[in-house]
This record gives C-alpha cells, structure tokens and sequence, in this order.
C-alpha cells in the first residue's frame, strides 16, 4: 500500500464506524514492536516524522548525533511533503521546527544546520542548469578561500540523483576525482 491508499483506508474505516483504524490496531495490539510498526504504517510519514524528529531533540545525544539522525529522518522524506512535516511539528509540539534546529547550532555545525533547514523548504523543482558548467563552478568555489556554502547546499538541496549524477560524471571528465573526493578534502 502506498501513502496514500493507507490514509484513504483508514478514512473509509473511520466513516463505517466512527472510529480511527490506527488507534483500533493499537488497542487489540499488546505487542510493543508490533504496536510501532503498525504506527509507522497507519499513520501518514509527516507526522510520524515529526515524531522522530521531536524524540531526537529531546534525546541525551551529542549535538553531532542528533543532526545525523535528523539528516536521516529528513533525508526519507519527499519535498512535498517536508511543509507538512513542518505543520505537523508545530501542531504536535507548539515550536517551529526550524528554530528548534537553529538551538542546535554551534559555529562547528553550522553548514549543517542551514542544510537541514533548507533541506525542509525545498522545492520538488530540479535544477536544470547545465551539468558541466555546475562541473567547472563546483571546481571554482572549492579553490576560493572563502568556499560559498550556500552555492553547496543549493547544489545538494535542487538538483535530483539524476542531475547530480550526470555533473559529477562532468566534474570526473574534466578534472580526474569526483565531486565527493574533492569535498571530502574540502570540508574536514
């Protein structure tokens, strides 16, 4: 069943009985890994993700591990569906989730943060720019000694597997490594 064959399932449940199909399956379910795999199914990924989220936040994690495990989160997330993560978290909790994650920011992660946040306003828009000329601007910005971070995160952020594939295989052809390879050196 995909996403929204579940939400039309349980809506169809809910109008035969009046009752939520989700919190149904719980009742009967004593099972506690059981009982969350269920939640995971019935209940739509924005506001699971949400959950995720605010667990994480309120964990004893290091900074560092919670970003990581947010990115993950996030990552699994498809951009329609990241403004409803955001409404989703600000129902459930009463904050804005991006300024919860602007808490977390320290001087060290602040590429990361910034990331994140933009990772959640994104648009389903691919960037359509020409693969090698983004190939020969990614050369330019890693050789500055000020690298523009925001040139990364919109690159990261807009261009799809697809596109990105095709300018790192660009950036291969003309300058011997990939795209990883030289951000690697770049950003340790």
């Amino acid at each position: 069943l995909n996403q929204q064959q579940i939400i039309d399932l349980n809506r169809n449940y809910y109008i035969q009985t009046k009752q939520s199909l989700l919190n149904q399956i719980l009742q009967e379910c004593r099972d506690k890994s059981l009982n969350n795999l269920f939640k995971q199914i019935l209940q739509p990924k924005y506001d699971y993700i949400s959950q995720q989220i605010n667990s994480v936040l309120v964990g004893q994690q290091q900074v560092d591990q919670k970003i990581l495990q947010i990115a993950l989160l996030l990552f699994c997330v498809e951009p329609e569906l990241c403004n409803l993560v955001l409404v989703a978290y600000q129902l459930r909790y009463g904050n804005n989730l991006e300024n919860e994650l602007s808490k977390l920011q320290i001087a060290q992660n602040k590429f990361s943060i910034e990331f994140l946040k933009q990772w959640l306003n994104r648009t389903n828009q691919p960037n359509t720019n020409d693969p090698k000329k983004i190939a020969v601007q990614i050369n330019f910005e890693t050789t500055q000694l000020n690298t523009n971070d925001q040139f990364f995160i919109d690159l990261f952020i807009l261009s799809g597997a697809d596109l990105f594939n095709q300018i790192n295989q660009e950036y291969e052809l003309l300058y011997k490594e990939s795209i990883l390879e030289r951000l690697k050196g770049e950003f340790n």
